[in-house]
């Protein structure tokens, strides 16, 4: 069984210091900025003419503050803004879900939650995207079957999403996608049972499981999210 992976651009700074990142930048709501983009990390040179950082995230670490904030803070500097959610038209999203969507949140370094209006009912939808031409990790992800995986736990590819893409049931239970175009990388996990989505089910609750025949046209709705990025990407 695979998991949901974190962008490999981010690796580097995450080592320094992970638990100040995720402080850093939980709660930023989606497509929104700081109106300080820079911060110690990001301001101008003495000349004035250096430019500031593009992404808000290195200012909210900064904020924070804390051993090797400023470190971070530079790592995080240099990488893309990117907000998947943004580019996700909100009536696609849900209308794969059962129950009435929340507000999105986005670390601005390609990770993005969706989750439910009322967390009771689900958690929603989890969105990772990479443009920085570093695929190996997913590449391989998406690539290779699950060793000895056979039925609900197998990886399978998925048609007509990126150049490539495969699919899976992380656990037998939760959705999961890995896509692939030209530079850029998509991942999609749903989490919080399966009762939640747009789709029939067997079961009840956490022990819910989509139904094998509706499943195949589940996925497809779920994979063309992907899509969706890679436009808003321009990949």
């Amino acid at each position: 069984m695979t998991k949901p992976l974190i962008p490999s651009s981010m690796c580097a700074a995450a080592v320094l210091m992970t638990s100040l990142l995720i402080a850093a930048c939980s709660g930023t709501a989606a497509g929104t900025q700081p109106a300080n983009a820079g911060g110690p990390a990001a301001s101008t040179g003495a000349s004035g003419g250096a430019p500031r950082c593009a992404n808000p995230a290195a200012s909210a670490i900064n904020q924070v503050g804390g051993a090797y904030a400023s470190e971070l803070a530079n790592a995080v500097c240099g990488m893309s803004d990117i907000d998947p959610c943004s580019m996700l038209k909100q009536a696609d999203v849900q209308a794969l879900f059962a129950f009435p969507l929340g507000r999105s949140s986005t670390d601005h370094l390609g990770n993005c939650s969706w989750p439910l209006a009322d967390p009771n009912n689900g958690d929603g939808m989890n969105v990772s995207v990479s443009n920085d031409n570093d695929q190996h990790a997913l590449a391989n992800d998406i690539s290779l079957p699950s060793p000895g995986a056979s039925g609900q736990f197998a990886v399978r590819p998925l048609s007509g999403v990126g150049d490539s893409a495969r699919w899976e049931l992380l656990g037998g239970y939760f959705p999961h996608v890995g896509a692939i175009k030209g530079q850029a990388t998509c991942e999609l996990t749903v989490d919080g049972g399966d009762a939640q989505l747009s789709v029939k089910t067997t079961g009840k609750d956490v022990f819910a499981t989509i139904d094998p025949v509706a499943l195949p046209g589940f996925i497809q709705k779920f994979g063309a999210l992907c899509n969706e990025i890679f436009a808003g990407l321009g990949a």
